[in-house]
């Protein structure tokens, strides 16, 4: 979901979000972040960066939906478009999946992987 998200970004920044000042380059920075996110996840199920992949969803999120209300950096939404539904959708998919990981994990009394040690080993069914 986290890639859902950057890529999502990346499609709406060339199509014409690149040329608003700030957004434009906002946008870029939210594909970036949603890439490494993701790829940290991955490598290393640890609580740190699932923590951090909910707090940029419920941030990218919060940020779209007030540019729906006030003006972000002079840029104001017009309504909710489908790339902004599917952001959104994607966003809170990626909460759901980090509370849904973390509830697993206590619920089986999985310990944090290991330095070392294949760090998917608890995420695995």
């Amino acid at each position: 979901m986290l890639a859902v998200i950057g890529v999502d970004h990346l499609h709406l920044y060339l199509g014409m979000y690149k040329d608003i000042p700030k957004i434009g380059k906002l946008f870029l920075a939210n594909l970036a972040v949603s890439a490494v996110l993701a790829i940290l996840v991955l490598v290393r199920p640890l609580a740190i960066f699932t923590l951090a992949a909910v707090l940029f969803a419920l941030g990218t999120a919060a940020f779209y939906a007030y540019s729906l209300q006030a003006p972000l950096f002079q840029f104001m939404e017009s309504g909710i478009s489908y790339s902004g539904g599917l952001a959104l959708a994607a966003e809170g998919a990626t909460v759901l999946a980090a509370v849904g990981l973390v509830l697993r994990r206590r619920r089986t009394g999985a310990p944090a992987p290991a330095p070392g040690t294949d760090p998917g080993r608890w995420a695995k069914a």
